[in-house]
């Protein structure tokens, strides 16, 4: 096997899935420890989520650069819209709820409990925003990437302008 170079499109792709299995674990692990009233795990379930908002950043910028990558290829450039804007969606509901998360998290260190509407609240937003970025990996899903694949034929641009193919064997 060959190893191909790894660019923005193939971090991407990796990585985007990161937030919704965060958000995944976040939302059971608040769950859980809600009905046991555990304070430590639900502590630790806001972590997650804190991390979650914060690979949210790290994907969506990884985005915008795979953006440029593929956008030149035939077949992509109708469906990245729509990805984007879920994408921007998802980001405008994740980033502010992670820094309240973290504020939960730091004003909340000495007590043993959270407050039942805040860990309940926390759930419900989690599982609300997994369903969000179910959508966002949904949309896209339907982007050809040609380039992660050995053998495609990928056109590009030379700096004039002018088209030109590489075969990428």
């Amino acid at each position: 096997m060959i190893p191909i170079p790894v660019n923005a499109a193939h971090w991407h792709i990796v990585l985007a899935h990161f937030p919704a299995i965060l958000f995944m674990v976040a939302a059971l692990l608040m769950f859980l420890a809600t009905l046991w009233k555990d304070g430590r795990w639900q502590r630790v379930a806001l972590g997650f989520i804190v991390a979650a908002a914060f690979s949210t950043v790290v994907v969506f910028q990884f985005g915008e650069e795979a953006e440029d990558i593929v956008e030149q290829l035939p077949d992509t450039e109708q469906y990245i819209h729509p990805h984007e804007e879920i994408a921007e969606t998802a980001r405008n509901i994740i980033l502010p709820f992670g820094i309240l998360i973290l504020a939960l998290w730091w004003f909340t260190r000495k007590h043993t409990l959270l407050p039942v509407w805040a860990s309940w609240g926390a759930v419900a937003v989690s599982a609300i925003i997994v369903l969000v970025l179910m959508n966002v990996g949904e949309a896209g899903g339907k982007i050809n990437h040609p380039e992660v694949r050995g053998g495609a034929v990928i056109q590009s641009y030379d700096d004039k302008g002018g088209d030109r193919d590489k075969d990428e064997d």
